[in-house]
C-alpha cells in the first residue's frame, strides 16, 4: 500500500477520535513520506509540531494504523527541514 494512501486511511480513523480543532492544528499538514519495514515515516512542518505529535499522538496514530494495516508498528515524525527523506 502506498504511504500516502495508508496515511489518508489512518487520518480518517484519527479524525473520529479527536476534536476538529485539534485535528486541523496538528494533522492537517502532515504528509506521509514512505514506509520502511514496519515504520510509517511522516513529515511535519516544524519542530514544535514534531514534538507535540510524538508526545501526545504517537499512540493515537499507531492505534489507527493497526486498524488500517496491522504491520505498521512504529511511526516517525520527521521535521521536513531536517529530513533526509526530502527529494
Amino acid at each position: 500500500m502506498d504511504a500516502q494512501i495508508l496515511w489518508d486511511e489512518i487520518l480518517k480513523e484519527i479524525k473520529e477520535k479527536i476534536s476538529g480543532p485539534n485535528f486541523e492544528t496538528w494533522f492537517s499538514t502532515v504528509i506521509a513520506r514512505n514506509i520502511e519495514g514496519n515504520t510509517l515515516i511522516l513529515l511535519v512542518d516544524d519542530p514544535i509540531q514534531q514534538e507535540w505529535l510524538e508526545a501526545r499522538y504517537t499512540s493515537t496514530v499507531l492505534e489507527a494504523a493497526s486498524k488500517v494495516k496491522a504491520s505498521i508498528k512504529h511511526v516517525a515524525f520527521i521535521y521536513r527541514e531536517a529530513s533526509p527523506y526530502i527529494n
